[in-house]
């Protein structure tokens, strides 16, 4: 039997492995590298991963080459909110692609996500004035104390600081209501697309587990890929954990025994002894 190859990949290992990837198992990419199939099996879990992350990527290109795309980029002010109203939009389709994903709601997706966006607005801009009628509040004070025997000069002094901070007083108010009607009409998108917890549980649990739903599901590429890696991350775990099973535990009685003891895992130990000794 020859011996496995240890440490880290080498460049030629990691072509080939990937070359492979989609071709082969583990085991056979394993011996054509002469390693362990659980390090093809960890590289595999990696690669599907990055595939996740790429799936983002695609999502996001697939979406500048919708009819709407240029006329939403005109409603956003700068490029931060661009890279947020992508990323949510993203998500999004992620969460919604099981269940197919019509013209509409994708118009309703959009209108969710400049709603939120318009929310971040009147947020910050609330923030701004509320710190510009501290500072006013405060050059008011100042005037107070420092002219407090001059009751005419205070007055003068005070009364464009007293103008702008009712004016920012009002700002505020007119804030907070276009905030309260924003994030009403914030709530009813939700409620369009199902995306609060309480409806999508109503509607699972309203629509059971058929096998027509089943057949739904697996013709989903999301659900493929999402349970493809899980069954990958099973594997590798399974993989490790056998391996640290098979290894000598010292026992609170101070003996020393291996707990998962199979024929394979003789046949490995014995093998390991052969090529340190």
């Amino acid at each position: 039997m020859s011996e496995k190859k240890r440490g880290r990949l080498s460049k030629e290992e990691e072509l080939i492995i990937s070359q492979n990837l989609d071709l082969k198992s583990d085991d056979e990419i394993a011996a054509m590298i002469n390693r362990e199939a659980a390090v093809v099996a960890k590289v595999r879990a990696s690669a599907i991963v990055t595939h996740s992350n790429e799936s983002l990527v695609d999502i996001i290109d697939q979406l500048k080459r919708k009819f709407f795309w240029k006329e939403t980029l005109s409603q956003l002010l700068d490029y931060d909110e661009e890279v947020y109203f992508q990323q949510y939009w993203a998500n999004l389709v992620q969460q919604f692609a099981s269940s197919g994903i019509l013209t509409t709601d994708e118009l309703m997706m959009r209108d969710l996500i400049i709603l939120d966006i318009l929310l971040n607005r009147s947020n910050h801009a609330k923030r701004n004035a509320t710190k510009e009628l501290r500072d006013v509040e405060a050059q008011m004070e100042a005037i107070y104390e420092g002219y407090y025997d001059d009751p005419i000069q205070r007055v003068v002094l005070l009364e464009p600081l007293q103008n702008r901070a009712n004016g920012l007083r009002g700002a505020m108010k007119a804030l907070s209501e276009e905030y309260k009607l924003l994030q009403d009409k914030k709530d009813k998108k939700y409620d369009q697309l199902k995306a609060t917890r309480q409806l999508r549980l109503e509607k699972t649990e309203k629509a059971g587990h058929s096998f027509f739903d089943l057949v739904k599901m697996l013709d989903s590429p999301e659900y493929r890929e999402r349970e493809g890696r899980m069954n990958d991350l099973y594997k590798v775990c399974a993989e490790v954990a056998r391996m640290r099973f098979e290894q000598y535990h010292k026992y609170e009685n101070g003996k020393l025994d291996r707990p998962f003891l199979t024929p394979e895992a003789e046949e490995r130990a014995n093998a390991e002894q052969q090529t340190t000794t």
